[in-house]
């Protein structure tokens, strides 16, 4: 008969992260006689019980804990009589901003580099998110005039520096970009978050015998 067990009219809830949830989850059916506490398998912190009612008693953050589980234990006289699991999904929001693992890269290009070749590889220019869904675009940003006619990146999801056209130590020995990292496609999209960095690419002259000879 229903009336001798605890129990809940729902066991599986999902919450935003950040989101401060003041209302009971759920009401827990506690027969006369018996008293329900929190088993020792619950989310630590994570939960409290008043008045029959199970309360969240954090902030849920996706990045530290994705669920949230309440185990209640119905006891009688100190006798276990039924127990019962309460989980929490913890929803991602776009609560992180990406960061590159430098603020400034340096880095020698050698003048025959040959067009189309891979300056700098993906895996070097990269930034992370702890958002797992998030999606990054990036954009170089020339800071050098002209610097945009030699190097661009691979594509606006892949952020290895390529060698569009050969390069001449004398008219540009070297170029500086601003890389520019955004979790979402465009700037009009909430939450939106960006990270900078600067790219400084210095070239190596081919032949200095050869180039003594211009003077």
């Amino acid at each position: 008969m229903q009336a001798q067990y605890c129990s809940v009219n729902k066991d599986i809830f999902e919450v935003e992260e950040n989101t401060n949830v003041t209302e009971p989850l759920v009401d827990i059916h506690v027969p006369e006689g018996q008293e329900v506490t929190l088993g020792a398998l619950s989310t630590p912190f994570a939960f409290r019980i008043q008045g029959n009612q199970l309360f969240l008693n954090v902030t849920p953050d996706y990045e530290e804990k994705s669920l949230l589980e309440a185990q209640l234990l119905c006891q009688s006289g100190g006798t276990l009589v039924t127990q019962l699991r309460v989980f929490v999904s913890v929803l991602d929001v776009n609560d992180n901003a990406p960061e590159f693992p430098f603020k400034t890269k340096e880095i020698r290009v050698e003048e025959d580099t040959k067009v189309n070749s891979t300056v700098i590889p993906e895996t070097q220019l990269q930034a992370e998110d702890r958002d797992k869904d998030d999606i990054l675009f990036y954009t170089l940003q020339e800071m050098t005039a002209g610097a945009s006619d030699y190097f661009s990146l691979v594509s606006v999801n892949r952020p290895a520096l390529r060698l569009d056209r050969p390069l001449d130590f004398y008219e540009r020995p070297n170029m500086t970009f601003w890389l520019l990292v955004r979790d979402t496609p465009g700037e009009n999209v909430e939450p939106s978050h960006t990270a900078t960095a600067t790219l400084v690419l210095n070239v190596v002259p081919a032949d200095l015998e050869h180039h003594h000879h211009h003077h």
